[in-house]
């Protein structure tokens, strides 16, 4: 056993020496890119000293410390892999025309939004399972192979980005939701009981769960999109809606305390930060089609649904990342449309406008819009 731990660490060290050789043969010429690389190689190398150092320790030789070495076995294990999954997984398949037109959008969108956290890294490893998805730890966004052909998308980025922002200021957007959402299911739970029904008590205390684990984030990042992108954030969060529609889940998911709150607590938080950031007119036709939407899906509201989501915590939630948005010194879509030029945020809105009035003619447009984007990307980089 003392054999095979020791093997199966060794084995580890010397994956590092090949990753670390791989990536000296990788180029990454953008300033984003060449830093995630070298921050990449970084992590290599302390987790390298970190299994050195047990291998010089002696412990892996004692048969008294054999449960010890795998336990750090496991935890050299787990973070060679994470490395590996996100960092060099994302540097071995860099493409310079998609992930580099990428690097230019985040560059471009962080400075219309006014964002001043560190531009994050950009890959399109992820797939149709995943999507698009943030990880903070690295500081990286994944999107979908291929993305770089589509605006319609685009808005999910906006989300992605957000989940960047939360981690950094999420005292600033969620700080005095909290409590106030504890005490609401508090006092409902109550109320019921009161009444006569504990038959969702057990649903109520598991959604306190959930909003502090996950739900609150993901609202967010949602009202943050919002914020960012106005009335197009709404139309891809309609198109998200049809996929879980065809599941019954519009209201739900196959498990009601899952990562991710239903799609139409999320729209209804959409629509409210659309009120609050003064689309007025935009609501309004978002929101007919929503409603029809709803109507022709017939999907299932469970029993405890409007205790769970009511419009007041929504509202709440809504107003306070509002508050603190503005606080931090975002920039709203309302503001960006004020602003000379080709901006993201305006394409994206566009794109839906155009789609929505003339589908058949859309493609065409959109090929033109990104052929004008390259061309914006490619001007920059040009100038002295």
């Amino acid at each position: 056993m003392i054999n095979f731990v020791k093997g199966q660490l060794i084995n580890i060290r010397n994956s590092i020496d090949k990753v670390n050789s791989e990536l000296a043969s990788l180029s990454m010429e953008s300033a984003i890119a060449s830093d995630f690389k070298a921050k990449t190689v970084i992590s290599l190398q302390e987790l390298a000293a970190r299994i050195d150092k047990i291998i010089g320790s002696g412990i892996l030789e004692d048969e008294a410390f054999t449960r010890n070495s795998i336990i750090k076995f496991n935890s050299m294990s787990n973070a060679f892999i994470e490395i590996e999954l996100f960092r060099y997984l994302a540097i071995r398949r860099y493409d310079s025309k998609a992930d580099g037109y990428f690097e230019k959008v985040i560059v471009k969108i962080y400075d219309e939004i006014q964002c001043l956290q560190s531009v994050p890294f950009l890959s399109t490893i992820s797939n149709s399972d995943t999507y698009y998805w943030a990880y903070p730890t690295y500081n990286m966004i994944a999107l979908p192979q291929g993305e770089e052909k589509n605006l319609l998308n685009l808005s999910d980025l906006y989300h992605e980005i957000s989940h960047l922002i939360f981690q950094q200021s999420r005292d600033f957007l969620i700080e005095k939701f909290l409590p106030y959402m504890e005490n609401y299911c508090k006092m409902e739970k109550q109320r019921l009981i009161d009444d006569g029904n504990e038959s969702f008590s057990e649903e109520i205390d598991n959604s306190v769960i959930c909003w502090n684990s996950s739900w609150a984030e993901e609202f967010t990042c949602d009202l943050i999109g919002t914020f960012l992108v106005g009335p197009a954030y709404a139309w891809t969060n309609l198109k998200i809606s049809t996929v879980s529609s065809s599941y019954d889940a519009v209201y739900s998911n196959d498990d009601m305390y899952r990562e991710h709150p239903p799609d139409e607590a999320r729209m209804r938080a959409v629509f409210k930060m659309l009120e609050f950031s003064g689309f007025a007119t935009e609501l309004r036709d978002i929101h007919e089609v929503w409603s029809k939407f709803l109507t022709v899906t017939q999907n299932t509201k469970p029993g405890a649904y409007d205790f769970i989501f009511p419009d007041s915590i929504i509202e709440s939630l809504a107003q306070n990342v509002y508050d603190g948005c503005i606080n931090i010194g975002l920039r709203p879509y309302s503001e960006q449309m004020l602003l000379p030029g080709k901006f993201v945020s305006k394409v994206i809105n566009e794109s839906w406008v155009r789609i929505n009035q003339d589908p058949n003619s859309f493609n065409t447009w959109e090929t033109n819009e990104l052929a004008a984007l390259y061309h914006l990307f490619n001007q920059q980089n040009h100038q002295p």
